[in-house]
């Protein structure tokens, strides 16, 4: 049976998630990533993996499941930034050489 503090642990972890879904979603829909910093979302993510770990080592569950999910979906976003960024300065480049592509 799950205690107060563990159910506590797991809805304070769900909600703050879950605050990245429609971001996450957003990005892979529209392929804008201008607002997106690298810096701050690597930070994001080396911070949750190191709350992951502190859960790991207390075997606090609400504190590994949240942060996996957590560290997936910020990964995730690092992810797209990369790809759309990079795809955007190949197309750009691409259009200056005279080359018509379509990506």
């Amino acid at each position: 049976m799950m205690t107060f503090i563990e159910l506590t642990g797991f809805l304070a972890g769900s909600l703050t998630t879950a605050c990245s879904i429609p971001h996450i979603f957003h990005i892979i829909k529209t392929k804008d990533t201008g607002g997106i910093s690298l810096i701050s979302h690597g930070m994001l993510v080396c911070g949750i993996f190191l709350w992951l770990c502190y859960g790991m080592f207390l075997i606090q569950l609400p504190l590994i499941i949240c942060n996996i999910v957590s560290l997936v979906g910020n990964v995730t976003v690092i992810l797209c930034k990369l790809i759309y960024d990079g795809k955007k300065k190949y197309k750009n480049t691409a259009i200056l050489k005279g080359h018509d592509i379509s990506l």
